[in-house]
């Protein structure tokens, strides 16, 4: 969008229906030299399942590749991030029983499956943000309830 102007400029990037899935979200953003990646959620009609969903557009407008969780009670992205070398991270929160869980996702190309980190303890947690800091260091943050106590949590990942 022209910030003096308020004019919408291409592309605008909207993840059309497909199938069951009718409706979608975008809450992460994370600009790469060959386009963006963003991460959110998707679900049916009804939303009693979500995915988690990430997708590389390209500065085109077109979708380079997809990641998408099984649907599961609640589940979004809030967050995604990659290192200079590629490795694609997401900070997510999904719904486990009737516990919400904070997970980081990563890998290192569109080839490989995502391995989940999931946050400690037996309380609910959510994994809101992910960045790359110095050296591609991989950092996610959020919050964990340990002792029925909400309390903030970041962590460093080593690759």
């Amino acid at each position: 969008m022209d910030v003096d102007t308020f004019e919408h400029l291409s592309p605008v990037l909207v993840r059309p229906p497909n199938g069951d899935v009718q409706q979608s979200a975008f809450y992460g953003a994370w600009l790469e030299p060959e386009g963006l990646l963003v991460t959110g959620y998707q679900c049916d009609m009804l939303c009693l399942g979500q995915s988690v969903i990430a997708t590389r557009y390209s500065f085109a407008g077109i979708p380079q590749w997809g990641f998408e969780t099984l649907p599961n009670g609640i589940s979004a992205g809030n967050a995604i991030a990659s290192t200079t070398h590629g490795t694609i991270l997401i900070a997510a929160t999904m719904k486990e029983g009737g516990t919400t869980h904070g997970f980081l996702f990563g890998r290192e190309s569109a080839e490989q499956a995502f391995a989940p980190v999931v946050f400690p303890g037996a309380g609910s947690s959510s994994a809101t943000s992910v960045v790359v800091g110095p050296y591609d260091w991989p950092f996610g943050g959020g919050n964990v309830t340990m002792g029925g106590v909400p309390q903030g949590y970041v962590l460093r990942l080593h690759p």
